[in-house]
């Protein structure tokens, strides 16, 4: 479905998204509501670089999305307890199975682009590893975009987080206050805390994350789920620092995949065995450059991967 791009930037827009995700109330609108908002977040922006995006637009446009996604979730606990007619045979359906992913696809990617102040982008980067650690204060969004064989390290608290068109990298994103989103993303592992996390399009995925409620896949296969063990000095304050209060789901076993729709499990995810807990230690990276600040030990590194 198609979206005008000045309508998505416009206040007027995101209020009527938000009035909408007030009163939805099917699974079907819910879920097209759902996407339109995380469409139009990411819409923003991309449309807003190099600045920050309209404040009243975003925060209009999260309130609705945050709407929407406890909705969704409590829809899906009364579901679980329906009762159905004995009376009734239950049709066979063929079995379906998830879309084939696509590849991460790298057309005219561009000049590298690395942005680490009031937001982080990291745009059309190739075989580095990237280190950033901010002790204090939140940045707004990161986006990560267009990446390849890559150790990207980001210690710090942000609002929301992007990551598409991402292959064979290592992303480290430590605390989100609202969702992590990945589209087209593939042989990759991704270690995070967060509200939310929505993956699309992708495949050969590690993710060792922290959910406040259950990650969401669509059109996506050989997806691995563990809970998230890696930690830091520091992470304690920087969770304080954010919206979420350690509420965090116990283990990562309740997947929702939307591509799947039988009473069995989907074929499309599994759980990993929950790694004992490690703190890695922070140090001033020897090498000090535009892209590294910090580093971690060989040790740590060693750690990272083999996961």
């Amino acid at each position: 479905m198609d979206y005008d791009l000045e309508g998505r930037q416009n206040l007027d827009y995101a209020e009527s998204l938000l009035f909408k995700a007030k009163t939805a109330e099917s699974d079907s609108e819910i879920r097209d509501l759902i996407f339109q908002s995380e469409n139009s977040i990411k819409e923003l922006f991309s449309s807003s670089y190099p600045n920050q995006p309209n404040p009243s637009i975003y925060k209009t446009l999260n309130t609705a999305l945050t709407i929407l996604n406890d909705k969704n979730q409590k829809k899906s606990n009364i579901n679980k307890f329906s009762f159905k007619s004995l009376r009734i045979k239950p049709a066979k359906f063929a079995e379906k199975k998830a879309s084939e992913p696509q590849e991460p696809t790298y057309l005219s990617p561009g000049p590298p682009e690395i942005v680490y102040n009031e937001n982080c982008i990291i745009k059309n980067i190739n075989d580095k590893r990237i280190f950033r650690f901010l002790n204090s204060g939140k940045l707004g969004y990161v986006s990560i975009e267009n990446t390849q064989n890559c150790d990207i390290i980001l210690i710090n608290v942000a609002d929301s987080s992007f990551i598409y068109n991402v292959k064979n990298c290592i992303i480290w994103l430590s605390i989100a206050n609202t969702s992590v989103m990945l589209d087209n993303v593939c042989d990759s592992v991704i270690i995070t805390c967060s509200r939310q996390l929505r993956v699309s399009n992708s495949k050969n995925v590690k993710f060792f994350t922290n959910t406040v409620t259950p990650p969401i896949i669509e059109m996506s296969k050989s997806l691995s789920f563990s809970t998230n063990h890696l930690t830091y000095e520091g992470f304690e304050d920087h969770l304080k620092m954010s919206d979420l209060s350690g509420d965090f789901l116990e283990s990562q076993d309740s997947i929702k995949d939307f591509s799947w729709h039988h009473p069995q499990k989907s074929p499309n995810w599994e759980t990993m065995e929950t790694k004992p807990e490690h703190i890695t230690t922070i140090h001033t990276s020897n090498g000090e450059n535009e892209l590294n600040f910090q580093s971690f030990s060989e040790f740590d590194w060693q750690i990272l991967k083999t996961l």
